[in-house]
């Protein structure tokens, strides 16, 4: 059965969902309510934790298989877990699948917010070549 997923970090580039998963899906923007994104420390990428009132933007892919999604449990790895959102995109709300980052780890999480943008100017090209 196929589920869509909300990408807010890494993922929101579909060069990365395809290498990490081997499928294409297709993707529109979208946003979740209550909660924020901060940057992991020691790393480059972010994860969300629940903050009523807050936000984060990021792509919902549709379609996504079970495949694809075992293969997503394996990269975000043990700090992370899989939950099911309400996702706000422009024209409804629908049911998808993230990833957050579990109580347990929350201390991992810096104060800092994460930036796409910074994502992509200074770490895009190393993280990539990483998960190939």
């Amino acid at each position: 059965m196929n589920s869509s997923f909300f990408a807010y970090g890494s993922l929101i580039y579909p060069e990365i969902m395809f290498k990490v998963t081997g499928c294409a899906p297709p993707t529109i923007d979208a946003r979740l309510n209550n909660y924020s994104r901060y940057l992991v420390k020691g790393t480059c990428f972010p994860g969300i934790t629940h903050n009523h009132g807050g936000y984060v933007y990021g792509k919902l892919y549709s379609e996504v298989n079970q495949k694809a999604f075992k293969k997503l449990d394996l990269f975000e790895g043990k700090i992370y877990g899989r939950i099911e959102v309400e996702i706000l995109t422009s024209s409804q709300a629908l049911i998808a699948q993230t990833f957050i980052i579990l109580p347990t780890y929350k201390n991992r999480l810096s104060n800092k917010p994460w930036s796409p943008k910074t994502f992509r100017r200074k770490h895009y090209e190393g993280f990539i070549k990483d998960i190939t």
